[in-house]
């Protein structure tokens, strides 16, 4: 049904194209209607063609994603550490590695330790004494302002990215971070309450073994980008709610913040001469109705209520006092 529709729509598109045509010459006076058919294939016309619609084309290969601010698009990034101190209980750092989107290599180099190594942990690392005599080892100085100048507005995707940073001894905006080790719809059903390995993760929900002979950062990094990819509509979802949520919080606090310099300020005036409060009371209650003498419920603190008990009473005499006069004046 549809494609005779189809057929029958180009059919008279052709009809009126026929009839539109020139009198000089055999070109028609309007646009064919084939132009104006979208294909299925518009995104490989798109990377054939990039001057047919060039703002799309930079929108669909640079996606801002969820909502965040994220102007350098998403990056992975791993570490390795080896040991310093008494039994090598200190981790300095001694490998970055750093991935794009698509999983290509940014950055990938063998960090010189800055103190002396007491334990390489190579089961783990893969690293040993002659992994720093190489050609790609460099200053830990060099490699950090490296590192911050990639990661810098962009989405930094990793596991236990707290020990990254640490030994990086970098700092990165709370909201760029996607940890794979505390986002919990990862976490195995029957385990979300225990943080999983990225071996167990990567096995769990890609299959696949990981860290067979020892670490490798590059491939670390990929697996923790995958992760992400997995379930990265769930997780943006929650970012963008999540710094909804503190942006309100913040605003209130700062609204409670200017309402108390408000009172310090009241406080810190000059009040004038001191006054009998309880004459005040009477006096203001006098000349009004009985109905509205009654001072306003309030929600005051202990030690402000015997205060307002005592007004309340005062008030409350005056006006019967008030009536009383006023019956005896009728009376006479």
């Amino acid at each position: 049904m549809v494609v005779d529709v189809v057929k029958r729509l180009k059919r008279d598109a052709a009809v009126r194209q026929q009839r539109g045509m020139g009198q000089k010459g055999n070109e028609p006076t309007h646009e064919r209607a084939h132009k104006f058919f979208v294909s299925n294939n518009w995104r490989k016309l798109l990377d054939r063609k990039p001057n047919l619609a060039p703002k799309h084309l930079a929108a669909t290969k640079n996606p801002v994603k969820g909502g965040i601010d994220a102007a350098g698009g998403v990056v992975a990034l791993d570490c390795e550490m080896v040991g310093v101190g008494p039994g090598g209980n200190r981790s300095v750092l001694a490998r970055v590695s750093i991935v794009d989107r698509d999983g290509a290599v940014l950055l990938d180099t063998f960090v010189r330790p800055t103190e002396f190594v007491t334990d390489f942990r190579t089961q783990i690392t893969g690293i040993t004494p002659a992994t720093f005599k190489g050609t790609n080892v460099r200053e830990e100085a060099d490699v950090r302002q490296q590192v911050a100048k990639i990661i810098k507005d962009s989405i930094v995707v990793g596991h236990a990215l707290h020990n990254d940073f640490e030994v990086l001894r970098l700092m990165h905006p709370l909201e760029l971070i996607r940890d794979t080790s505390t986002f919990r719809p990862l976490r195995p059903p029957g385990r979300e309450g225990k943080m999983p390995s990225l071996k167990g993760l990567s096995l769990h929900w890609l299959s696949e073994t990981i860290h067979g002979a020892a670490h490798n950062s590059i491939e670390d990094a990929r697996m923790a980008l995958r992760l992400y990819k997995l379930k990265s509509r769930q997780w943006e979802k929650q970012m963008k709610s999540v710094m909804r949520k503190r942006i309100t919080v913040e605003s209130l606090e700062s609204t409670e913040g200017n309402c108390s310099e408000d009172e310090q300020d009241c406080d810190g005036s000059d009040h004038g001469e001191p006054i009998n409060e309880a004459e005040c009371d009477v006096v203001a209650t006098q000349n009004l109705p009985p109905s509205a003498a009654v001072l306003p419920k309030s929600n005051p603190g202990k030690k402000k209520r015997k205060t307002l008990k005592t007004r309340q009473e005062a008030a409350a005499a005056a006006v019967a006092k008030t009536h009383s006069k006023k019956k005896r004046k009728l009376n006479k």
